[in-house]
């Protein structure tokens, strides 16, 4: 499975350095995936069962349109 941000529009907007992706979550979640990768660089996450959600750690410094996450099983 595979999970990509895009822009909404065409824009020349910039990212600050600050407006970064620190994790994401996925809810409804009921399988445990073996990896997660966001753009080919593995990433931890945490499996909660009785909460069916998937919480990814996304590395340091990905902006808004560069999140791609992607689930192995």
């Amino acid at each position: 499975m595979y999970l990509k941000a895009s822009r909404a529009s065409e824009t020349d907007y910039v990212f600050p350095e600050s407006q970064v992706v620190d994790s994401v979550a996925i809810y409804g979640w009921t399988t445990v995936p073996i990896a997660v990768m966001n753009n080919g660089e593995e990433c931890s996450f945490n499996f909660n069962e009785e909460s069916a959600t998937l919480l990814v750690s996304l590395p340091k410094g990905v902006y808004p349109d560069q999140v791609g996450v992607q689930l192995l099983f």
